[in-house]
């Protein structure tokens, strides 16, 4: 039996984390929501002179921009996934299945905080699981590719945030419920494309492969875009959100944090050519 094979029996078994309940005691009025360096805006004037309680509000509504993009993206992989086991020539596709179950509970369980906590979801801006038509094997390349990249992101968010003792309880809980489940994912997901990454060479040309590495280099672009929206500084009360945003991406913090999560994350994929050589944060 492959790795991936055994890995796919295994991470079947288990039920999702996120069936929980949501966590209690949401009191907020002293506890951070968000850690200040996972923010896109850290460092950015509009913010460095803010006071502790404006501090925390804006905390709050980072955690909602996080917690809104993986639920639109969870959704949208739900909805492409979907499509492609309709086809009957997806990979894994009884493991494709069981991640479909799992998203929707980290969905519905992401969106139930937002609602309870945090001033409803904010608005989609999240990375798109859709193509053009390809070959089976570039449509399995891409979509695992893309929910790859998300939940490598979205877990190094997740590890961060679930350590921090002082994060609000409940939103250390709900990051270390999300990991649980996320690790299995991931060791599943790096194990998939590695196999798919090995036919990729013996099966595409050169411009098929290339092709697929752009596109997922733009997935991880559009990520982090999902993440770092006008919508946090919008509802805080900041005088220019557009401009807040314009600056986040200019600046070097953002930059910083992002280059480490693709050092950290992402060399599996840079390696077996997933990701342009030239691949920038």
């Amino acid at each position: 039996m492959s790795r991936v094979a055994a890995l796919a029996r295994r991470l079947r078994r288990h039920e999702a984390s996120a069936h929980l309940p949501l966590p209690a005691n949401a009191t907020h009025e002293t506890a951070r929501w968000h850690l200040a360096e996972w923010s896109p805006l850290a460092g950015v004037a509009c913010v460095t002179g803010l006071d502790a309680e404006a501090g925390r509000e804006l905390s709050r509504h980072e955690a909602a921009a996080f917690l809104s993009a993986n639920v639109h993206a969870e959704r949208r992989f739900i909805s492409a996934a979907t499509r492609r086991l309709e086809r009957g020539d997806a990979s894994h596709a009884e493991y494709l299945r069981h991640l479909v179950e799992e998203e929707t509970c980290h969905a519905d369980l992401f969106e139930a905080a937002c609602n309870a906590w945090l001033g409803g979801l904010q608005p989609d801006r999240s990375l798109a699981f859709e193509a053009s038509r390809r070959s089976p094997l570039e449509e399995d390349l891409v979509l695992h590719g893309q929910l790859l990249i998300f939940e490598e992101i979205t877990d190094a968010h997740d590890v961060a945030h679930a350590r921090a003792a002082d994060l609000a309880r409940c939103v250390r809980e709900i990051h270390a419920a999300h990991h649980a489940d996320e690790s299995r994912h991931l060791a599943f997901g790096r194990a998939v494309l590695r196999e798919l990454a090995e036919r990729a060479h013996r099966e595409l040309d050169d411009e098929a492969r290339q092709n697929v590495a752009r596109q997922l280099a733009s997935a991880w672009g559009a990520c982090w875009r999902a993440i770092a929206t006008s919508e946090p500084a919008r509802r805080a009360g900041l005088a220019d959100p557009a401009g807040a945003r314009a600056q986040a991406w200019r600046n070097t913090a953002f930059a910083g944090l992002r280059a480490r999560v693709l050092s950290e994350r992402l060399s599996g994929l840079l390696a077996c050519g997933l990701l342009p050589e030239d691949m920038t944060p």
